[in-house]
C-alpha cells in the first residue's frame, strides 16, 4: 500500500522528497493471524504467471465488492461506499471490526484505488514523514484514509446467499443502501428487486440487475435489465417443443444442439412480443400505464411498444420516430423498470423449473 501511495505522489508532479526509510503496519498477533489466514475468493481465470487473480467485481469505476474467507467464515466486502452506512442485515450480514491485518491484506491484494481529492501534501505529511528510532510503525488508519473506503460484513452461517453469490450479495447491498443509489427507485421497484436476489434461480444474470440498479441514466437501466429478457429468447420459443418431444436431455442441452446443428437463432421482435404476451398480468398493466403517458393511448401490441423502446435506446433514430424517453419523468421510469423486472422474475423461475 506504501508504493501504491509513492506511485500516486509521483504522479502528481509535487516538488517534495519523499524521505527514505522502510515504513510498515503496525500489527499485533490478533492482526497477524487475519494477514495471514485470509483467502480473498480468486477468478476461474488463470494469469499467465500461474496464480490465480483475487476476484474483484467492479460496479462502478471506485465501487467494488469481492469474497473472501478467514477461519471457515464468508466476508463479504465493499469498497468505495460511504462508511456511514454501517448495517446489520438479519439472516445475511452483520458488519465487523477492521483490523491492521485486514485491511493491509484487502488494500494490498485488491489494489484499492487512491480516494478522489486526495491531497498529496497530506500524503507527504501523514505517512512519509521521517523515520525515527522510536519507529514501531504506522497505524493502519492513517494509511487506510488515503484510499476508499472499505466496509466487511461476515455472510451469517444460515444466510440464502453465500460467498460465490457475489453479484446477489451486491444487489442484495445496495437495495439496503438506496440512499447511495443515482436514481430514485420506488420502494415497490426495490422490492422486486430484492426478491430477484434472493429468491430467483441461479442462472439469472445478476451482474446486469445490479448494473442496472447501479446506473446513472434510467435508459441504461432498462437496457441492462432487457439483457437478461434477451437470454431466455432461445428458451422461451423451444421450451414447449422440448415439453412435446419428451426427450431425455436437458432443455439446455435442447437448446444448444438446436443452435449447433440448425445454426438457429429466434426472430426478436416476434421472441420480445411472445415473452411480453405471456407474462403476469401485473407487469402488462404497467407496459400499459407507460404506454398511455408516451402515447396518450395503451391499444396495440406491449411487446412491440416494449420491443421499440429498446431500440429507441439502442438504434439512432430520427427526430420524428424517436420516442422522446429522455422527457419521461422518473416515476415512469420506474414504473417501466418495475415491469421488466417483474418480466425477468416470472419467465426465469418458469424456465428453471422445466
Amino acid at each position: 500500500m506504501f508504493s501504491t501511495l509513492i506511485t500516486f505522489l509521483q504522479s502528481s508532479n509535487i516538488d517534495q522528497i519523499i524521505p527514505e526509510g522502510i515504513r510498515y503496519i503496525k500489527t499485533d498477533d490478533h492482526d497477524k493471524e487475519w494477514l495471514k489466514k485470509l483467502e480473498i475468493n480468486t477468478q476461474d481465470e488463470i494469469l499467465n504467471n500461474g496464480s490465480k487473480q483475487p476476484f474483484n467485481f467492479k460496479i462502478l469505476p471506485n465501487l467494488s465488492t469481492t469474497v473472501f474467507k478467514f477461519n471457515e467464515k464468508e466476508y463479504f466486502v465493499i469498497i468505495g461506499w460511504t462508511e456511514d452506512n454501517i448495517i446489520t442485515f438479519e439472516d445475511i450480514l452483520t458488519p465487523i471490526q477492521l483490523n491492521a491485518g485486514l485491511v493491509t491484506a484487502l488494500l494490498s491484494d485488491l489494489k484499492v484505488p487512491i480516494r478522489a481529492k486526495v491531497k498529496p501534501l497530506e500524503i507527504i505529511e501523514k505517512v512519509f514523514y521521517p523515520i525515527e528510532d522510536d519507529y514501531t510503525g504506522h497505524n493502519f488508519e492513517d494509511v487506510s484514509i488515503f484510499f476508499e473506503p472499505i466496509l466487511v460484513y461476515q455472510i451469517l452461517d444460515d444466510s440464502p446467499l453465500k460467498g460465490t453469490d457475489i453479484e446477489r450479495l451486491s444487489g442484495f447491498y445496495m437495495i439496503k443502501n438506496c440512499q447511495n443509489l443515482t436514481l430514485k427507485f420506488s420502494q415497490k421497484t426495490l422490492i422486486v428487486y430484492e426478491k430477484l436476489f434472493l429468491e430467483s434461480p441461479q442462472n439469472v444474470p445478476y451482474e446486469n440487475l445490479v448494473l442496472s440498479l447501479t446506473s446513472v441514466y434510467w435508459k441504461y437501466s432498462f437496457l441492462d435489465i432487457y439483457r437478461c429478457i434477451e437470454g431466455i429468447f432461445p428458451e422461451s420459443q423451444l421450451y414447449k417443443l422440448h415439453q412435446q418431444l419428451n426427450i431425455s436431455t436437458s432443455l439446455r442441452e435442447f437448446l444448444t444442439g438446436i443452435e449447433t446443428s440448425l445454426k438457429w437463432k429466434p426472430k426478436e421482435e416476434e421472441t420480445v412480443i411472445e415473452i411480453i404476451q405471456n407474462s403476469p398480468p401485473d407487469a402488462q398493466e404497467i407496459f400499459r400505464n407507460v404506454k398511455k403517458v408516451i402515447h396518450k393511448e395503451d391499444r396495440g401490441e406491449l411487446g412491440k411498444f416494449f420491443y421499440k423502446i429498446r431500440n429507441s435506446i439502442v438504434h439512432y433514430r430520427h427526430r420524428d420516430e424517436e420516442l422522446k424517453l429522455d422527457k419521461l419523468e422518473d416515476e415512469t421510469w420506474d414504473q417501466l423498470i418495475r415491469g421488466a423486472l417483474l418480466v425477468v422474475q416470472s419467465w426465469y423461475q418458469k424456465l428453471d423449473s422445466l
